[in-house]
């Protein structure tokens, strides 16, 4: 038994009807959208949207707010009927044709039955205005869509006299059923003629589809992402890109999967857009009154920054520096334009390279969880987008090609964590560099130009080639990243698991106690209060997650730290004194302006994490010993006694460049006849002229082969390459 049930009496509610909707909206946009309208009217069509806030609508009149949120199509539809008389009368251009007005609404409460997480989307959301909140992972690119299509008879009309137009309401084209008598047709059915399309006399709008996910930040660790289809359609099409976070305000529509001819059951839901709200502040928590006063009391206790290190990656052992820079990397320093036209990052880069279990991943991890608006990937187990992001051609294109977005982009105004680094692939290799220091990726493939911006900070984490970290070989022999790459981190650290007794021995405390911590949890009542109390104490981490995540989004909207005169002069002096030693000193380059600029991002994190709108003294005595711990570490690797940034801006410390201009001196002395020098007199002229050991004079030989300065004709011969 098939039942009917009329559309047009559950449309609207038995206490409104048509009339009713149309006269209230009427009143209210003559009330409160007058002015509004009047500038649609003198700028239509270039503008043709009047965006109302849904408060001022409930403020209005509540019933009519409420049928809006239950009963869209018809609130929306007369809506637009109401602009279109009102925009016509005003309107100096007395055009006849004003169909293409929109009524936009803006604002939706967030109460949990409108602002809907994608994940709890539902079978009774179908019909209803909904806001939902994602990051645009994808887009399409932005094409007609047939509304009206226009068809001609192939049988009767040759010559092309008359249209026969058919309204599309699916997304597969719909032809007429038959060439209508009544319009002078033959009366053919769609199976005895052919009928042409006209896309000349087609009603057509501009329409795109996008695809968001939910924001990583507010997704639970144990679940997976959830995405939903939404289409823009008119001039909301093309307002947004990939890495985006937008609130979507539109009307819930089902679809049965399937072709045409074979549809199931199971539907489809997508969001038919009706407005788009940027979300691009940082904000995840509504920090009441008495949060910010505990902020504010935990800053004033003092020591602040040290609590919040402690507080990271508690059950790791040591790493007390490199924790204190993850801590200041969440804070972050101060971005800024000082011409209005150039953009300085405050965003800082690091990279963690080192030993197996020296507790990379896990530093990654913790740092991802806690961060506002994190994400985490690994440079082996990136999407098709990679870390950057790429043109893709895939079913939800339709055959086309989309922008999708990829780690970096979807970090933006965030933090990225990157783990295996060193296994990107070779596309975001070369899209990585502007990344991180210009902050935005470029796109121009299969006609697709676009630029999608990467403001966040990444911390990296890599392995070294050969598993662990090797003494007198440079630090960028050691790690699969290229150079360029490397010189754009604020700090890199490495991590080192060598054997020390006193270490080993407060390491393996550290451990037990922790594990037997968890144990003792986990028995629960069969442990002594006093023994779990005690480890307990001596456990104590002093901000929770879920605090410190507070702690830092409250840095970061509220306070932008400015340099006194003292921190200035400091960072200046520091710098000049360098480069004087530098030039005194051919054996090693001690600092260069791009870690000038690192010092300066960690001193403003300093301030930042105090909450001090002053960068000080001790802000910047702070982020010297974060430099030269760090380059000490990189140096070192391949020197003794020193630091020298060239082995990181270069890949060679300027002491081993010096001993190779050496050897190449030896060799063009010794080769009169041009056919080479032997290995032997090359190693014992370096001996007894510069003092080079002879295993170093070996390794310089290979590394100048390595980079094409010299040629070996012969085994054990070598002649210099004159360019």
């Amino acid at each position: 038994m098939v039942g009917c049930v009329s559309l047009a009496k559950k449309s609207v509610s038995k206490d409104l009807t048509v009339d009713d909707i149309r006269e209230k909206i009427k009143d209210f946009l003559e009330d409160q959208y007058y002015e509004d309208l009047r500038k649609v009217a003198g700028a239509y069509p270039e503008k043709r949207s009047l965006y109302v806030d849904w408060n001022r609508i409930n403020d209005f009149d509540e019933a009519l707010a409420d049928e809006l949120i239950r009963h869209p199509d018809p609130i929306i539809k007369e809506a637009e009927r109401v602009i279109q008389d009102l925009v016509r009368d005003m309107s100096k251009k007395k055009m006849q044709d004003m169909s293409g007005i929109h009524f936009r609404v803006e604002k939706l409460p967030e109460s949990s039955d409108v602002r809907i997480d994608i994940r709890n989307l539902r079978a009774k959301d179908i019909g209803r205005l909904v806001a939902v909140v994602g990051l645009v992972r994808k887009i399409t690119e932005v094409r007609p869509r047939i509304i009206t299509a226009a068809f001609r008879c192939m049988r009767c009309d040759t010559r092309g006299e008359r249209v026969i137009y058919v309204p599309q309401t699916s997304s597969i084209l719909a032809e007429p059923l038959e060439c209508p008598k009544k319009e002078g047709g033959c009366g053919r059915t769609a199976s005895s003629t052919t009928f042409l399309l006209l896309p000349e006399f087609c009603t057509t709008v501009d329409s795109q589809k996008i695809d968001i996910q939910e924001l990583p930040d507010e997704i639970l660790s144990e679940s997976q992402p959830q995405r939903l289809t939404a289409v823009l359609e008119d001039d909301i099409a093309g307002v947004v890109w990939p890495g985006r976070r937008v609130v979507l305000n539109g009307v819930v529509r089902a679809f049965p999967r399937g072709e045409q001819a074979k549809k199931r059951t199971i539907m489809d839901l997508t969001l038919e857009v009706v407005s788009v709200e940027p979300l691009d502040e940082v904000r995840k928590y509504k920090l009441s009154e008495e949060d910010i006063k505990e902020i504010l009391d935990e800053a004033k206790k003092g020591n602040v920054l040290q609590r919040i290190s402690k507080s990271i990656a508690p059950t790791l052992y040591g790493l007390e520096l490199e924790k204190t820079a993850l801590a200041l990397q969440m804070f972050g320093g101060v971005s800024k334009s000082p011409d209005g036209m150039t953009h300085i990052r405050g965003d800082i880069h690091i990279l963690l390279v080192g030993d197996p279990s020296t507790g990379k991943s896990q530093l990654l991890s913790f740092i991802a969880d806690v961060s506002p608006r994190a994400t985490y990937a690994t440079g082996r187990g990136a999407t098709a987008a990679g870390l950057t992001a790429a043109a893709v051609k895939d079913e939800f294109g339709e055959g086309r090609w989309t922008l999708e977005a990829g780690a970096l982009v979807m970090a933006d105004r965030g933090l990225a964590a990157i783990d295996e680094l060193d296994k990107m692939s070779e596309q975001d290799r070369s899209g990585i560099h502007e990344a991180l220091e210009q902050q935005r990726v470029s796109i121009a493939k299969a006609g697709i130009n676009a630029t999608l911006y990467t403001r966040c900070a990444l911390l990296g984490a890599a392995n070294p080639k050969r598993g662990r970290i090797e003494d007198d070989i440079p630090f960028s022999d050691q790690i699969n990243l290229p150079l360029p790459l490397l010189q754009r981190f604020d700090a890199i650290f490495v991590t080192r698991d060598i054997p020390d007794p006193v270490r080993d021995s407060r390491l393996a405390e550290f451990v037990v106690k922790m594990h037997r911590l968890g144990e003792m949890k986990a028995a629960k009542k069969a442990i002594p209060k006093d023994a779990l109390k005690g480890l307990e104490e001596w456990h104590n981490v002093p901000f929770k997650k879920e605090k410190l995540r507070k702690y830092i989004q409250y840095a970061k909207e509220n306070i932008f730290p400015v340099m006194n005169d003292k921190a200035a002069s400091k960072i200046r002096s520091y710098y000049e004194e360098l480069r004087r030693k530098s030039s005194e000193d051919a054996k090693a380059m001690l600092i260069s302006p791009r870690h000038l600029e690192g010092i300066i991002r960690f001193s403003e994190a300093s301030a930042r994490a105090r909450l001090s709108r002053e960068v000080e003294e001790s802000d910047v005595d702070l982020a010297i010993k974060i430099f030269e711990a760090w380059i000490m570490g990189v140096s070192c690797v391949a020197m003794k006694g020193g630091w020298d940034v060239d082995s990181v801006l270069t890949g060679l410390p300027k002491s081993i460049k010096g001993e190779m201009e050496k050897i190449k001196q030896i060799i063009s002395d010794l080769d009169t006849e041009g056919k080479g020098v032997p290995k032997k007199d090359i190693i014992e002229a370096a001996r007894k002229q510069f003092n080079i050991p002879p295993e170093r004079a070996d390794t310089l030989l290979q590394r100048l082969l390595v980079l094409g300065e010299l040629h070996e004709p012969e085994i054990d011969r070598f002649r210099r390459i004159q360019y």
